[in-house]
């Protein structure tokens, strides 16, 4: 049985999500994630500018999570809010799994995670 940790990411992650973001997804996942990572390809350095970019953004405004095997990132998602008063309690929620780690519930498992993270924000 494969165990997987879930926790908030951390700035020591930030090679681990750059080997996730580089030789964990497939070509067409990422392409998918373009408008999100706009500099991310399955070029080295854009995967380590954005995973750099990750682990820099502000915890009111965006929160990332991970799923862990051991050191290796599994799943990666986040959490961005809204800024607006008005819509104090919404936001957006997005996550990308390893290819080699699909189908195992493993973004089911994260995306709970991720809600009952939020819910005690």
């Amino acid at each position: 049985m494969v165990v997987i940790n879930f926790r908030e990411l951390e700035f020591a992650d930030g090679a681990a999500l750059e080997t996730f973001f580089f030789r964990g997804c497939s070509e067409e996942k990422v392409y998918k994630f373009q408008n999100r990572f706009t500099t991310l390809s399955t070029n080295l350095s854009n995967a380590r500018a954005v995973a750099f970019e990750q682990i820099q953004k502000d915890m009111l405004i965006e929160r990332g999570y991970v799923a862990v095997k051991e050191k290796e990132i599994a799943g990666y998602g986040w959490l961005i809010f809204s800024r607006k008063f008005q819509s104090r309690y919404t936001c957006s929620l997005g996550i990308m799994i390893a290819d080699g780690y699909q189908r195992r519930h493993i973004g089911e498992e994260l995306v709970r995670f991720m809600l009952r993270s939020a819910k005690q924000l």
